[in-house]
């Protein structure tokens, strides 16, 4: 094998092993304000098709949250994200999807979620793996 091809596969190895860390814990945080004037109760977040569920919490009003979402178990497809709660005061179930990701892998670090009484307001925070 010449120096050459043999720089070139050191190069290619080093590369694609490169890549397996560049985020090796392929998660995101969803930090939750309540913006209203009643608790949050069994708000809970998975993918749109029900994969990765996290445990139910709740959430007084004025608090906030910040909860991680792991993407160990989630099949290498694309989605988007569910929230699902129960607002305390009229006992409505809501569910608000937003959010993407893609390969099974999240496009974000962290996204920031206010609730309001008829709406859900999501920003992104800015992150570099």
């Amino acid at each position: 094998m010449t120096f050459i091809n043999l720089t070139t596969l050191v190069v290619c190895l080093l590369t694609l092993g490169a890549c397996q860390f560049t985020h090796p814990e392929h998660e995101i945080h969803f930090r939750v304000t309540n913006q209203t004037a009643s608790a949050l109760d069994q708000l809970r977040f998975s993918t749109a098709d029900g994969q990765g569920q996290t445990a139910a919490y709740r959430l007084p009003a004025g608090a906030s949250l910040t909860v991680p979402f792991r993407f160990a178990n989630i099949d290498k497809t694309d989605g988007s994200y569910h929230m699902t709660y129960v607002h305390a005061a009229t006992a409505d179930t809501i569910t608000r999807e937003f959010g993407y990701y893609t390969n099974g892998h999240p496009l974000d670090k962290e996204l920031v979620l206010d609730v309001f009484a008829g709406t859900v307001r999501i920003g992104r925070v800015a992150h570099s793996y």
